[in-house]
């Protein structure tokens, strides 16, 4: 069976370097790992807001992770890579632009005002910055809702705090976050996860080796939030084609068995990218 996905609407990508709207700009920044329920909540606030005020969407994100430089041995998996992310978020129809900053150990230094004045009014003419009501941003995170708006005066920006969307729409009383996320995959419960997401939990991966009969196997990435050792009732697809071929999809360490019919295993070589998406446990892994 193929199922179809949507191509996602056109974003632009800012460089760092340039300027974007000298008439005015409605900005959202953060991670957005993963593009959760709680994410479109803000980026849904994004969209209303540039609309209301006539005036473009700019999501602001970062890669690495800022945990990754200032507290490496602390850093997260992610939920996906940076393409991953960027296609999410454009699929969402909520940002006319997106600025990706290179996070590094000066910007880490960097402090919220300097980023304010540098990042948010210069380069992208911010006259209101839409957010979850945990934000933070800054030195040692300095920047939260209280203070960016304290600084909006100052500035002549508005902040526009989102109360985060709780998990308990999908069947949990634990916030919606990230965080929960990549806990929900790395125990297995990808169900879960994906009802959290919004989506089907999706990893990239690469084809290792010519497929045999109707068996592959692909390497999963490096950093990335894997699910735990098992088997999943899934799908996989070639990147960038449209089609989705049912699968079952077997973790083991850093590599992913992928069974599927055999006609679609041979349209697969070896070296090809692919998407992996998880739906639902299947079978328990006998323990190593």
């Amino acid at each position: 069976m193929v199922l179809m996905f949507h191509r996602e609407p056109p974003m632009r990508l800012l460089s760092e370097a340039e300027a974007f709207a000298p008439s005015g700009a409605v900005v959202s920044i953060g991670m957005f790992d993963g593009v959760h329920r709680g994410h479109r909540t803000v980026l849904a606030q994004l969209r209303a807001r540039g609309d209301a005020l006539g005036l473009p969407t700019v999501v602001v994100t970062f890669d690495p992770h800022p945990r990754a430089v200032v507290t490496p041995n602390r850093a997260p998996p992610l939920l996906g890579g940076l393409d991953q992310r960027l296609a999410l978020l454009a699929a969402t129809g909520a940002a006319d632009a997106c600025l990706v900053i290179r996070f590094d150990r000066a910007r880490s230094a960097q402090s919220v005002d300097a980023f304010i004045e540098d990042s948010l009014r210069r380069r992208l003419g911010m006259r209101a910055l839409v957010v979850g009501e945990n934000f933070a941003c800054g030195h040692q995170r300095k920047g939260d809702v209280a203070y960016l708006t304290q600084a909006g005066v100052h500035h002549g920006f508005t902040v526009n705090p989102v109360a985060l969307r709780q998990a308990a729409e999908a069947g949990s009383e634990s916030p919606c976050s990230s965080t929960y996320v990549r806990e929900l995959v790395s125990g297995g419960d990808v169900e879960l996860a994906g009802a959290v997401l919004g989506r089907p939990y999706e990893l990239a991966g690469m084809v290792m080796g010519m497929p045999t009969a109707n068996v592959l196997s692909a390497r999963l990435p490096a950093g990335i939030c894997a699910p735990a050792p098992d088997d999943y009732e899934g799908a996989v697809a070639q990147a960038g084609d449209e089609r989705w071929m049912l699968a079952i999809l077997q973790v083991r360490a850093g590599v992913c068995g992928v069974t599927l019919h055999a006609r679609e295993a041979a349209r697969l070589a070896e070296g090809s990218r692919i998407l992996l998406r998880f739906t639902a446990r299947r079978l328990r892994a006998a323990a190593a």
